[in-house]
């Protein structure tokens, strides 16, 4: 089996672009907790006064 010039090439297309969904998705996942934190942070310091 055989791979021509233009299998691959849509192949190694679609691969990377499915790479940079997933680190893009990893990015908002990461982004939404660190956001999450922030704000449980700022709830927490303002019912302690």
């Amino acid at each position: 089996m055989s791979l021509d010039k233009q299998e691959s090439a849509i192949f190694t297309t679609v691969y990377a672009y499915a790479l940079m969904q997933s680190l893009i998705q990893a990015t908002l996942l990461i982004s939404s907790i660190s956001l999450l934190r922030v704000q449980a942070e700022t709830c927490r310091q303002a019912s302690s006064f």
